[in-house]
């Protein structure tokens, strides 16, 4: 709607609410999805503001979906919920100089059970019950924008300030006797260990170095870009950004482009090359937990993980079709990872683990009148160094699909009908926690 008598300030609101559950395909394989969120917007001639509050909460379970085979039996369910508040304000200054700046908080409440029965070792068919809640806080205030010194230069820069916490953590372990029902004892072993004498562990995430940390980030991105008369433009950025926590070592992160691009008629060609470093710290999970018991092995000495991504892509636009390309090598340093060894009894642990990733991305489209169709290819290579032999799999950095195909189809029959077919094709990386095939196809309609 109009807001004022000028006719340049106008506002709107939008509402959403999602709900999905399911029994699942499998015995213990529910899911239970509820999403809302509301948002206002005040636009002006060069400015806007936008408000955003939103929920959602989902509760999931699935045998085996974070300890894998290490327990007989296994029922696993999870429960989360978040807040999510967000306060923008846009101002343009010309048609590419801008500023902006964003508020922000979070509240994310995570409870986690663990039902199953104990498949090796000296406590072999004792009954366990694991159970884990934390509550997290986060903060945030972001700011960036664009200054054009002419017409050839000009500087992109962002600053972020980031106050999280871990105000509420707790998680009990506990084993009970198949035979009595009662708590089970300690080995004569384990107590020699100063392990309790019964089965029965209280910890948290709050047994790492703290439970509370500040971020700064602040990035200088300067431009120079050339115009020629064909409608060509050569544009070369090159800059740095320094990050800094009150927990962690401060790191200095290159960042650099050089594209070309031409625009002639309703056809749009670009080339580009870009070398950019990134860099971010570890969550409380990986270290802030037990060392030495639960089911999450934490890693209290993991510290900056850091990243380096050469990449070579090109793109062509036309009125009814696309074709986009893009070839990548990537280095990781110390990226937490979760961890799975046969020789341990801990069915998830965060280590450290440098890798080297190879990727190719093809994309094009395609239109013919109402109907629109996408094909997309992706490939990964990757080698990995944990600086151990001890680890036998992993739950995230090498659980990825080697080849992925994409194809889908969009008819628009109407302003108001949509009709969507996706389909996907994936070969994953051979891993031993996937019970599965390795290759994969999905048709969503």
């Amino acid at each position: 709607g109009q807001l004022g008598e000028s006719g340049e300030w106008s506002w709107g609101v939008e509402a959403e609410i999602s709900l999905s559950e399911s029994d699942g395909s499998i015995q213990n394989g529910e899911h239970d999805f509820n999403r809302s969120s509301g948002r206002l917007q005040i636009l002006g001639p060069k400015s806007q503001i936008d408000f955003f509050a939103g929920q959602q909460g989902k509760s999931f379970g699935w045998p085996g979906m974070y300890t894998a085979e290490n327990y007989n039996q296994t029922r696993e369910y999870e429960d989360i919920d978040t807040e999510l508040f967000i306060f923008n304000y846009r101002r343009e200054y010309s048609a590419r100089e801008y500023f902006e700046i964003s508020l922000s908080h979070r509240e994310f409440t995570d409870n986690y059970s663990l039902f199953g029965v104990v498949k090796s070792g000296p406590y072999l068919d004792n009954n366990l019950s694991y159970y884990a809640e934390h509550f997290t806080r986060v903060s945030s205030m972001n700011l960036n924008g664009f200054h054009k010194i002419n017409e050839q230069i000009g500087i992109h820069y962002a600053g972020t300030i980031i106050d999280d916490s871990i105000p509420h953590t707790k998680t009990v372990y506990t084993e009970f006797d198949p035979l009595s029902g009662k708590i089970a004892d300690s080995t004569a072993e384990d107590i020699a260990k100063d392990y309790p004498l019964k089965r029965n562990f209280l910890g948290g995430l709050d047994v790492g170095n703290f439970q509370s940390r500040k971020y700064t980030k602040i990035t200088l991105l300067p431009e120079y870009q050339f115009m020629s008369s064909k409608g060509e433009a050569i544009t070369a950025r090159a800059g740095a950004s320094y990050d800094d926590s009150n927990r962690d070592d401060s790191a200095i992160s290159f960042i650099g482009d050089i594209s070309w691009k031409r625009i002639h008629g309703y056809k749009t060609e670009q080339i580009y090359i870009s070398y950019t470093e990134a860099t971010q710290v570890p969550g409380y999970t990986a270290i802030g937990g037990s060392e030495t018991g639960g089911i999450f092995k934490s890693n209290h000495d993991l510290g900056r993980e850091s990243s380096q991504n050469l990449e070579l892509g090109v793109s062509s636009e036309h009125t009814n079709w696309s074709l986009r390309g893009a070839i990548f090598y990537r280095w990781d340093d110390e990226l937490t990872d979760w961890t799975y060894s046969d020789s341990d009894t801990y069915a998830r642990s965060a280590n450290g683990v440098d890798i080297e990733t190879f990727g190719v991305e093809l994309i094009a489209s395609k239109r013919w009148n109402t109907i629109e169709a996408i094909a997309s290819y992706t490939h990964l290579s990757k080698d990995e160094d944990y600086g151990k032999d001890s680890i036998d799999a992993s739950f995230y950095a090498l659980n990825y699909a080697k080849h992925r195909f994409t194809l889908g189809a969009i008819w628009s029959p109407s302003d108001t009908i949509l009709v969507r077919i996706d389909n996907e094709w994936r070969q994953n990386q051979e891993n031993s926690l996937r019970l599965g095939s390795d290759s994969a196809l999905f048709t969503h309609f």
